[in-house]
C-alpha cells in the first residue's frame, strides 16, 4: 500500500482501494512518522547526552491524533471527496483551506491549497498541554520551535511537521 495521501485518494478514486484502506493509509502515513520521528529523536538526544534518551522519559505523552493537515491542489474538489466518501462537513474555511469534521463542531481534517499535494502536519492531543512549557522543553532538547497564536510545531528528524495540543475527547 502506498502511503503518499494523494496517490492513497487516486488508488480508491479508481477502486483500487477500499474506503477502509484509505482511512487506513491516511492514518498509518501520520503514525508512521510520528512514531519513526520520536525513535530517531530519542536515538540522536541518547548520542548527544551519551546516555539513553529512554530513561529519561518523554517530554509529552501524546493520546490521540487531534488531526491531520493536508496540502490539496483544489480545496473544493477536496472538501467534496470528503464529504461524499467519509461523511465530513465543512466546519469553516474558504477557497484557501478548509478544516472538516463532524456535527459537533470539532474538525479532525485540515485541507491547505498547496502547489503539491501531501502531508502538511499532524497535530498529537496531549494532557496539560501548555504552549510556553512545551516550546521550552523541545528548545532544551535542540529541537527548532515554531509558535502561532498558541500552537506549538516543531519537526520530526525528517522534516514532517509536528503540532502540540490540549487533548481532547472525539
Amino acid at each position: 500500500m502506498s502511503f503518499d495521501p494523494a496517490r492513497l485518494v487516486a488508488d480508491y478514486d479508481d477502486g483500487r482501494l477500499s474506503r477502509r484502506g484509505l482511512i487506513a493509509g491516511l492514518t498509518a502515513l501520520g503514525a508512521a512518522g510520528a512514531l519513526a520521528g520520536n525513535v530517531r529523536a530519542q536515538e540522536e538526544a541518547a548520542q548527544e547526552k551519551g546516555g539513553d534518551a529512554a530513561e529519561s522519559g518523554p517530554l509529552f505523552s501524546g493520546r490521540n491524533v487531534d488531526h491531520i493537515a493536508l496540502d490539496v491542489t483544489d480545496v473544493d474538489r477536496s472538501v467534496a471527496f470528503y464529504e461524499r466518501h467519509l461523511g465530513l462537513r465543512k466546519i469553516r474555511g474558504d477557497q484557501n483551506s478548509a478544516f472538516l469534521g463532524r456535527e459537533n463542531g470539532e474538525f479532525f481534517v485540515a485541507l491547505f491549497k498547496a502547489e503539491q499535494p501531501g502531508l502538511n502536519h499532524f497535530c498529537f492531543g496531549i494532557d496539560d498541554y501548555d504552549p510556553q512549557q512545551a516550546a521550552r522543553k523541545l528548545k532544551a532538547e535542540g529541537r527548532e520551535v515554531r509558535q502561532t497564536s498558541g500552537r506549538t510545531y516543531f519537526k520530526d528528524p525528517d522534516g514532517i511537521e509536528v503540532q502540540l495540543a490540549q487533548k481532547r475527547s472525539l
